[in-house]
């Protein structure tokens, strides 16, 4: 089956700080995919950006607003949609299309905050934003955003939250004038990693995944040994709601290896037909806490596990 060796530590990824992705900005504009949009014409799953998911938006903060602006959608991929430049530095042949504002009660504009962001992830690095997107002043109105991936793969609400929270991780971990120089793939690859690990450890984030073509941390995600069940198998409908334990990965296919019993031993999974068991979320975050046990750190605290990430020299990010 071609298995990768299970990870020998569940701790952050070597040199997560020492080992900057220091990178050139480009002097021109982003290159777009070389095979163009390929779901082209296909109705793609992709989030919708609007103005009135957070009702609460006093008591959130700034990410966390623009997080829940956003809801799953699917859409019907055409050709007024644009390129996102800094998600093509990333890796991710992100596409975003401007909706329509509605007049009256019907009306939705992006809260400042999110519509700087996005901003922000249209404008080519030295270059500023395209034509097409260069609004008279920040209070031009921007309408709903429609979001999609050129190559068909799923994007999620979690793959946007994730995303929103590395330009934070950027503005902690490097100064302003460096951020050109970051914004590459490697960079968002570490940062994916830090992320999904984090909502690992949430017993109440039943199954995190944020870009698994980029990062699958499969490793986090389904913990060895974890119970797990089937679910969604098209093939094999007979295995849906069978239950298994996780014993190995194979991450260039983004598939688990699961361990059933007879008849049918071990299978491996796309990790999108493994689902959790009740509780499983729980069982996930107290595996990942013994393994951070037996790798010598000492006990560790049971509690409600923070989001907070170590930074340079000490401390914690706020």
């Amino acid at each position: 089956m071609g298995w990768l060796r299970p990870a020998d530590s569940l701790l952050e990824p070597k040199g997560i700080w020492e080992d900057a992705h220091r990178d050139p900005p480009p002097d021109g504009p982003v290159p777009e995919p070389t095979e163009g949009i390929l779901a082209l014409g296909k109705r793609v799953q992709g989030v919708r950006i609007g103005g009135k998911g957070a009702d609460r938006v006093e008591e959130l903060d700034l990410e966390a607003r623009k997080a829940l602006d956003c809801t799953d959608h699917e859409w019907d991929l055409d050709g007024t949609f644009d390129f996102v430049p800094v998600a093509l530095l990333l890796g991710v042949p992100l596409m975003f299309k401007r909706l329509e504002l509605g007049e009256g009660p019907t009306r939705e504009e992006l809260r400042y905050e999110t519509k700087m962001y996005v901003y922000k992830l249209m404008t080519t690095p030295g270059m500023g934003l395209p034509l097409t997107w260069n609004q008279n002043g920040d209070g031009t109105p921007l309408p709903p955003i429609a979001v999609c991936r050129s190559d068909g793969e799923p994007f999620t609400s979690q793959d946007w939250a994730c995303l929103c929270e590395f330009h934070e991780y950027m503005d902690e971990t490097y100064v302003r004038t460096e951020h050109p120089w970051y914004t590459n793939k490697a960079e968002f690859k570490k940062w994916i990693q830090i992320w999904v690990k984090g909502m690992c450890y949430k017993k109440e984030v039943e199954l995190p995944c944020a870009f698994p073509d980029v990062a699958p941390c499969l490793e986090y995600r389904f913990p060895l040994g974890l119970k797990v069940r089937a679910c969604n198998l098209a093939a094999k409908p007979e295995l849906n709601g069978r239950v298994g334990v996780v014993a190995k990965y194979d991450e260039a296919k983004l598939r688990v290896g699961v361990l059933f019993d007879p008849p049918h031993g071990l299978l491996a999974l796309k990790h999108t037909n493994v689902g959790m068991m009740e509780g499983g979320a729980a069982a996930r975050s107290r595996a990942l806490l013994d393994d951070l046990e037996k790798k010598g750190k000492g006990p560790v605290a049971r509690g409600p596990v923070s989001t907070e990430r170590s930074r340079p020299g000490g401390g914690a990010s706020h």
